[in-house]
This record gives C-alpha cells, sequence and structure tokens, in this order.
C-alpha cells in the first residue's frame, strides 16, 4: 500500500513540473528587429562618362545588397560605381526573418564634354580692326575669356583686341567637367601718325608764353627745340616760353618701326622800347609849334592827344600846335603789345 502512494507522488510531481515549464514560457521564440535604413547615397550624384561615383550606405538588421550589379554592401562602407548611363541604385536590407527594406540613389551620367576645333580669322590684324573667334564643340556650354564671352557651338564671336591676345574656349558639362582650347589674335600696332603741331599764339613778344600741342598715334611722343627733351601726351599742350623764335620739332617713335616727325615755329618778337619822347620847346605861346620827337624801337609809333592820332618816326620830330596846354601820348605797338609813354604838359 505504501508503495503505490509514493509512485502516483512522483508522476503528479513531474506533470506539475512540466506544466510549471510551460506557462513560464519554456516553449516560446525570441523576436527579430526589424531591418532599418539610415541613409544611401552617391558621391558625386553628378558625373562624366568614364568617371566613379561612390555609393554609401548605413543600415542595421540585415543584410545589404545593392542594385543593378548584386553589389554586397556592408553598413557604413562605400562601393565604387561606374555607370555609363544615368543609373537609379537601390539597396536592399533583408533581415534573417521578416520584411526587407529598401532606398534608392541616383547617380546621373554626362556626356563627356569636346572640342573639335577653336580658331581665328584672321589670325592678324592692326590695331582698331576686328577678328572672328569660331569654336566647334559638344556636350556642354562654352566661355571665351578673357571677356567671359557666352559661345555657342559654329557660330562667330567677334572681338577687337588692342594687343596680341591669346582667347581660351572652355566647354563644361553638367557635372563640371571642363575641357578647353586656345587660339591667339596677333595685333599689329598702327604705325605711328602726327595729326597736327600747333603754337598757340604762333607769335609772342619775348616774355610771353606760348602752348606747342601734337594730337599724334602709334608712339611715344618727344619734343625738342627748348631747353631739354620734353615727353609729349597726345592733345595735351606744353607751355613754353622761348626768348627768340624757335622751331619746335615732335617725335613720334613706336614699339617697332621707325620714329617720324613734325615740326612748328614759335616766332619772338623783341619787347617793344621807348628810349624817350620829348616836346620842344614845352612851353609856348598859342597859335605858335612845338615839335615832338620819339626815340623808339621794336614797333609803330603813334602818338595820340591832339584832334588826330598822328604816326611817328623814331627820331623824327612832328609840329604840333596846340591851343590848350595838352598832354601827348606815344603809343609803340609791336604785333604782341605795346608800351605807353606820357608826357607832362
Amino acid at each position: 500500500m505504501r508503495r503505490s502512494c509514493r509512485f502516483t507522488f512522483w508522476v503528479m510531481t513531474l506533470l506539475l513540473c512540466s506544466a510549471a515549464l510551460t506557462g513560464c514560457g519554456g516553449n516560446s521564440t525570441p523576436s527579430t528587429p526589424a531591418a532599418s535604413i539610415s541613409s544611401f547615397s552617391a558621391n558625386p550624384a553628378l558625373l562624366t562618362a568614364g568617371a566613379s561615383s561612390t555609393l554609401t550606405s548605413v543600415f542595421s538588421n540585415g543584410t545589404g545588397v545593392i542594385t543593378p550589379g548584386s553589389i554586397a554592401a556592408t553598413s557604413g562602407v562605400g562601393v565604387t560605381v561606374s555607370p555609363t548611363a544615368t543609373t537609379t541604385y537601390t539597396l536592399t536590407v533583408t533581415p534573417t526573418s521578416g520584411s526587407a527594406v529598401t532606398a534608392s540613389a541616383s547617380v546621373t551620367v554626362y556626356a563627356a564634354p569636346a572640342i573639335t576645333s577653336f580658331s581665328v580669322q584672321p589670325g592678324t590684324i592692326n590695331s582698331g580692326q576686328s577678328a572672328t573667334l569660331t569654336g566647334v564643340f559638344a556636350n556642354g556650354t562654352g566661355i571665351i575669356t578673357p571677356g567671359n564671352i557666352a559661345a555657342s557651338s559654329g557660330v562667330g564671336v567677334t572681338v577687337s583686341p588692342t594687343a596680341t591676345t591669346t582667347y581660351t574656349l572652355t566647354v563644361t558639362n553638367g557635372a563640371a567637367t571642363a575641357v578647353t582650347s586656345t587660339a591667339t589674335v596677333t595685333v599689329n600696332p598702327l604705325p605711328p601718325a602726327i595729326t597736327s603741331l600747333t603754337a598757340t599764339p604762333s607769335t609772342i613778344t619775348a616774355g610771353q608764353s606760348a602752348t606747342i600741342t601734337g594730337v599724334f598715334t602709334g608712339g611715344t611722343g618727344t619734343l625738342t627745340g627748348g631747353a631739354a627733351l620734353v615727353s609729349m601726351t597726345s592733345d595735351v599742350g606744353i607751355s613754353v616760353s622761348p626768348t627768340a623764335t624757335t622751331t619746335y620739332t615732335l617725335t613720334v617713335t613706336p614699339t617697332t618701326g621707325t620714329p617720324i616727325t613734325q615740326s612748328v615755329t614759335l616766332t619772338v618778337d623783341p619787347a617793344a622800347v621807348i628810349t624817350s619822347f620829348a616836346a620842344s620847346p614845352a612851353s609856348i605861346t598859342a597859335g605858335e609849334s612845338a615839335n615832338l620827337t620819339g626815340v623808339f624801337a621794336n614797333g609803330t609809333g603813334v602818338i595820340t592827344g591832339g584832334a588826330s592820332p598822328i604816326t611817328a618816326t623814331s627820331g623824327t620830330a612832328v609840329a604840333v600846335s596846340p591851343t590848350a596846354t595838352t598832354t601827348y601820348t606815344l603809343t609803340v605797338t609791336n604785333a604782341n603789345i605795346r608800351l605807353l609813354r606820357l608826357r607832362p604838359p
């Protein structure tokens, strides 16, 4: 009787223990974290055919594959791709169980820019003339420098450089890939030319000044004829004060070639001079006469004060018969200035 009871106890104990384990979750399966993608990018996203881009993904809780190409991806590690055309890449991250997640990144592919030709016509011009630059190119936007001139393939643009200039055509595609070509316009300087050389005024009296002005092109100007060689700028006057008639010469010297010259003469008249002017006698009775005598040089003499002006010759007396006390004035005038001599009554 006792043995039977013990057996039953043990069976019940085992059953209870088994039930306890079942109730505690002994037969349950742990859950799997969901796959996730933090980022998926292409760098650069724009490229020229033949170049490469790097695809970089950050993901967790799964295995990554990039398509097209079935490229195995590791989180945080870039993979290099070289598509020949614009391509959208898809990253698929698949967990051990559950649903896969995806993300996309596009790489835009541009054709390589190309320049077939870049020419100038004519290649040599004279200063002040024009030339035409023509570029033939494809797969990009054209710019010509200097000048930042927009260029269209096969369409000429006009330039007028003042000195020999090398122009550069740059063609850039959407991926910022650029190619260049150059063309040179050779500019021949104009031969030297003198338009005018003048003295203003052309005649002066000793002690006065005049202005010498030259208008010229095609070289560097110098003026000679005074005390020293003077640099001259076209159409800018130079003041001179010679003491005697002087011929001034403008020389224009080009960068290359033969200098040219032109001259102008500035006439200098001596100043008018009155040595003396006297009345003899200085006092007369009404109805009598007196002689006025002037000694002068470098001009024409005129005596005023009477009824009408009297032409005077140096050293030659002229008779006057004033009816009242009169002051006579001898004026001697050269081409540019006059001197006055007054006599008291």
